[in-house]
Formats: C-alpha cells, sequence, structure tokens
C-alpha cells in the first residue's frame, strides 16, 4: 500500500529537476537527497493521513476478529464511540504512525537498490526497461524490509486496540519484559510472508496497467 504513489512520486520528481535547472542559484542541479526528499515527503504525509482516516476502522476490524461474541461492525463502531469515546475509536494510533516513515524509508530504499541491481545486471539504461518479473521481484525485497519495520508495530497497536495501557511506552515496556525480543516480533515473520507476495503483486500490476 506505500508503493502506491510510486508513480506521482516519480512525476513530481521530475516537475523538481525542472525547477532546479530554473534556478540553479537556489538549488544545485546535482542534488539527490534533494530529489529523494521531494518524493519521500509526500508519501510520507499520505501515508500519515491513512492512519488518521482508517484506524477507526482498523480497531473495529481487530476487535471483531479477537472478540468472543460477535456483533456488526457498526453497532460495535457506536458502541465504542458511545462508551470511549474518540480516544477508544484511536486507542493505538501512535503506532503506525511511528512506522510510517521508516517504513516509506525502507521500502522506496529497498525497492530502489533491487531495481537497479536488477538493471546493472541486464545491463539496462533505463527503469522502464525493467521487465514486469523484475519489478515485481523488487517490490517482493521491499516487503520484506517493509515487514521487519512494521510487524513489531502492528503488534503493538493491535495490543493497545483490545487490551487496557496508560501508553504506548507502557504497552511496549510490558511486552518486553514479560516476553523480551520474541514477544516484541511476534506475528513479524506473518507480516512479512503477507507483504512481499502482496507488495510484488501490486506493484507488478500497477506499474503494467
Amino acid at each position: 500500500r506505500f508503493l502506491s504513489c510510486r508513480t506521482e512520486i516519480s512525476r513530481r520528481t521530475s516537475a523538481f529537476a525542472v525547477t532546479q535547472s530554473s534556478y540553479p542559484s537556489l538549488l544545485p542541479v546535482s542534488s539527490p537527497l534533494l530529489a529523494s526528499l521531494t518524493g519521500f515527503a509526500p508519501g510520507a504525509v499520505g501515508g500519515c493521513l491513512n492512519c488518521i482516516v482508517g484506524h477507526p476502522l482498523d480497531l473495529i476490524k481487530v476487535r471483531m476478529q479477537t472478540a468472543t461474541v460477535r456483533k456488526p461492525a457498526l453497532s460495535m463502531l457506536r458502541n465504542v464511540a458511545m462508551t470511549e469515546g474518540l480516544a477508544g475509536l484511536y486507542a493505538g494510533v501512535l503506532a503506525p504512525l511511528l512506522a510510517v516513515v521508516p517504513a516509506f524509508a525502507v521500502t522506496f530504499w529497498t525497492f530502489d537498490t533491487v531495481a537497479s541491481m536488477q538493471m546493472k545486471r541486464s545491463k539496462l539504461e533505463n527503469r522502464d526497461e525493467l521487465s514486469i518479473s523484475q519489478v515485481a521481484l523488487a517490490g517482493g525485497a521491499s516487503g520484506v524490509s517493509f515487514g521487519l519495520v512494521v510487524g513489531p508495530l502492528e503488534r503493538f497497536k493491535c495490543l493497545m486496540q483490545v487490551s487496557k495501557y496508560d501508553s504506548f511506552l507502557q504497552c511496549v515496556r510490558t511486552v518486553y519484559q514479560q516476553e523480551g525480543l520474541r514477544g516484541v516480533f511476534r506475528g513479524t515473520p506473518a507480516t512479512i510472508l503477507r507483504d512481499v507476495p502482496g507488495n510484488a503483486a501490486y506493484v507488478g500490476a500497477y506499474e503494467f496497467s
């Protein structure tokens, strides 16, 4: 899901390059760091907004998956809003918000690194020349790094959505004290198994549709 803005990011980066050539005294022409930030920042902001808008429904999904008594989604949403208020609807939201920036960083970096390696091995000059399988491979590789960052934070988020913790730090401290690093990374392999084929299929289909 974090790679959905890739085409828009490329367009903005190209526009940024034109701006650089128009104002050489303000922005140096050869500034890969600035070009990367130009693409990265909109994605990070978009990811934060996605967390804020979608978190209440994610909370209902997790509670429905762990509840012993089945209730309709709208009924559960109304019950949480009435009994727990806004704080209840956004329980655990800090974890995915903390994950957005590093997840974007490692995802884009991994994708670009693997894609560049394949270009070098195939002696290609343009990324557009990569085949769908090569793009899908780069997307799948980015799913590994994405899962490693998101997995532990997903665990804390889910724990805070179904259990009562005073704060995010208390949740992290409790899990670490009781279960150690194994507890922190519990469920991360499953997250990686989800994100590798998911990212590969998503990026491959998106790039060639």
